[in-house]
Parts: structure tokens; C-alpha cells; sequence
């Protein structure tokens, strides 16, 4: 049996040999700044997405570009304007292509929910306006995601920042609008 001063010293000895490995670990997989050689355009309230390996920043209020970055290369690219004002959405990738399912357009307070789906195709840097959304169902600042073909938009608010918190599960089949 260890002597207790000998024991602290072991333990602490341990203690020390593993936050040091924990250490050296985590500076190797933790967050990185990329030096770019473009910048995008500032902009608040917008969605940020993958899709086939490259990054695409759209909306914000007020008409913006896409603007897609391309990790092997570290470069910004703009591209074509969002069709509307399009603010408070989250973006998904659905069979390569950018969908925005739920959003808003707008100013403060009172920002008014999309009444359609908005699609962009990035191999065409085409925008295209999808299916209707049902007004008793429409709303932005929820969350959007892709699971078995179909598209979920979760929760969100019907008039901006000011009333209409709603607690919705909705669902959405591409494949029959």
C-alpha cells in the first residue's frame, strides 16, 4: 500500500500527465480561424448552409447576394440575389438544392411570414419560387430540417417580433408539394 504522500503525489502526478494529453488533444481539434482572401458582406438575421461541400450565406434583411465559400480554396463567390427580402429562416439542403421552408420579409416589429417556399439550385444559381404555404400555417424563426424526404419546420412566430409564438410540428413532401 501506498504511503498517503506518496499516493498524493501519484494522483496528482496522473491528474497532471492527463490534462496535459487532454490539453495538446484539444488545441489540435478545436476551433480554427481560415484566412480567406474574400470577405461576404456583413449581414444579421440570415441562414447559413452546406450543400455538396461548399457553404452558402443568404438572406438578412434586405435584398442580399448568395455568397458561397469554398473550403479548398478559402474564397468567397457572390452570386445571384435572393428572390424577396428574406430573414429569420434556416436553411436546408434537400437533393442538392437550398430550401427555404418558413421565413419572414420585412421591418421591425412587425415582419410579415413568407407565403411560399423558396428554392435555390446551386449548380444553376437560379432561384425558384416552390409550393404555397398554408396561411393559418405560416411563420419564420422556427427550425427547419430534412429527415426520410420530407422537410420539418418546427415552432416559430407568425408576426415578427411581436405576437404569434407558435408551438407547430409541420411537414412538407417534395416529392408531392
Amino acid at each position: 500500500m501506498l504511503q498517503p504522500s506518496l499516493f498524493l503525489q501519484s494522483l496528482l502526478f496522473a491528474f497532471l500527465v492527463a490534462t496535459t494529453a487532454f490539453k495538446a488533444n484539444a488545441q489540435d481539434t478545436g476551433w480554427h480561424i481560415i484566412p480567406v482572401t474574400t470577405e461576404p458582406e456583413k449581414r444579421e438575421d440570415c441562414a447559413f448552409v452546406e450543400a455538396d461541400g461548399k457553404f452558402y450565406l443568404m438572406g438578412g434583411r434586405g435584398i442580399h447576394h448568395v455568397e458561397v465559400f469554398d473550403p479548398t480554396t478559402n474564397r468567397w463567390e457572390k452570386k445571384k440575389e435572393t428572390p424577396v427580402e428574406m430573414h429569420h429562416f434556416q436553411a436546408v439542403t434537400f437533393n442538392h438544392e437550398i430550401w427555404v421552408v418558413g421565413g419572414m420579409a420585412g421591418g421591425f416589429p412587425h415582419e410579415k411570414p413568407f407565403e411560399n417556399i423558396y428554392i435555390y439550385n446551386p449548380a444553376k444559381d437560379e432561384w425558384r419560387k416552390g409550393a404555397e404555404i398554408p396561411v393559418n400555417r405560416r411563420r419564420g424563426s422556427g427550425g427547419t430540417v430534412v429527415y426520410k424526404n420530407k422537410i420539418y419546420l418546427i415552432a416559430g412566430i407568425q408576426d415578427g417580433h411581436w405576437e404569434g409564438t407558435v408551438n407547430w410540428l409541420d411537414s412538407f413532401d417534395p416529392a408531392t408539394g
